[in-house]
């Protein structure tokens, strides 16, 4: 998991509830436990990832997309996209429209 382009105060934010939430101290005795229980790694693993999801999110991704990409792709006869991480569904259907 690659969470170095997420927001830094709000992953500092995400800890320090999972820390809360998982009854930890300190950020070590977090790690520690993250490090010997897979189950606590999964529960951090919650509370780090963002689970947001809107149609076109992020619109500066779609403009370039439009312009850049679809262009490109207009000249293949058909094509797959495979949508990594869809959380509800609104990535594939923004991705559709």
């Amino acid at each position: 998991y690659d969470f170095r382009d997420y927001s830094e105060a709000s992953q500092a934010r995400r800890v320090l509830h999972a820390m809360v939430q998982m009854d930890c101290r300190t950020v070590s005795e977090l790690q520690s436990r993250v490090l010997h229980d897979e189950e606590a790694f999964a529960r951090l693993l919650q509370y780090l990832t963002i689970p947001t999801s809107e149609m076109f999110r992020d619109p500066s991704y779609f403009l370039a997309l439009r312009e850049q990409v679809v262009p490109f792709l207009k000249t293949y006869p058909s094509l797959k996209i495979w949508i990594a991480g869809c959380s509800t569904g609104e990535e594939v259907v923004s991705m559709a429209i």
